[in-house]
Order: C-alpha cells, then structure tokens, then sequence
C-alpha cells in the first residue's frame, strides 16, 4: 500500500524554508547556493580577473574582495565565465583559467590573429565537484588585460545537487 504525505513546504527546525512545493507540483529550493558576478575593474595580465559587483548571491557564497566562489556544502555544482579583452590589433593568445582551490581546472583558450584591432572574448562553462570550503576563482593566464564591461565579462555558478 502506498503512502501519501502532503505537504507544501519543508523547514529545518529554526524556521528556514528548504523547499517548497507549489501548486502545480514544482519544487522550489531557494537554500540552493548560486551566483553571478561582473567585472568591476580592468585586471591586468597573470591574476585573478576581477568580478567584484554581484548580480546575485544566493546564500552570501560569492566574495567580490578575492573574487571567489566558496562552497558551503559538498556537491557537483555548474560554473560559467564570459571575459573579453583588451581591444589590438597584435596577434596574441588568451588564456583564461577556471580554478579550484587555486590548481587549473579547466583552461579556455582564444587565439586572434593579426588582421583587424578587435576585441576577444573568451567563453565556457564546467562541472565540479566542490567539498566544503573549496573555492573557484577565474585566473587569466595571458598578457592581455581583462576589461571592465557590464555586457560581456561575467562569472556564475550554482549547485546542481
């Protein structure tokens, strides 16, 4: 015999919403941590590129004074960064760098030739596996500067679960 529990929202005992189950069946969990992050400041070659105004910050994980995603709680989470560089008109190589707990994890590479003075931009996201207190940061590896823009240099992530 099969069992029904109807319910509409599950708590913790302090109060805090986990999860809630709306009318239609969908499930709702704002405890979930995530983040967006924009550029606040040009970052120069070799450091760590500067997302320093949030956009959002479900659960306070994301801090804009290291520019970093801390996890609080151990799980698979997705994380997506967007960087365009300085404008040239030099051939050159840009190298953007998803690290965890400051080790590469993941490199994304553009290459621009010398025909035009453009910019580069530079795109791509990935799953991690993330423990307690492991952090993400973007790091760009390349001589060309990272520039300030709303539109285009942007970092998020969120838990998967």
């Amino acid at each position: 015999m099969a069992s029904i529990i109807g319910v509409e929202t599950l708590q913790h005992t302090n109060g805090t919403t986990a999860a809630t189950i709306d009318s239609s069946g969908r499930i709702l969990t704002p405890a979930r941590p995530a983040f967006a992050a924009r550029t606040n400041a040009t970052t120069g070659s070799t450091s760590t590129v500067k997302f320093g105004t949030e956009i959002f910050d479900h659960g306070g994980n994301y801090d804009t004074t290291n520019y970093r995603f801390t996890a609080p709680i151990a799980g698979l989470y997705f994380f997506e960064v967007h960087v365009l560089t300085e404008r040239s008109t030099d051939t050159y190589e840009v190298s953007i760098d998803l690290e965890k707990n400051g080790t590469i994890f993941e490199r994304l590479y553009a290459h621009k030739g010398n025909t035009g003075n453009y910019h580069l931009e530079v795109r791509g996201s990935t799953l991690i596996e993330l423990a307690v207190n492991d952090y993400v940061d973007v790091y760009n590896g390349s001589s060309r500067s990272i520039i300030t823009s709303d539109k285009h240099c942007i970092f998020n992530g969120y838990l998967i679960g």
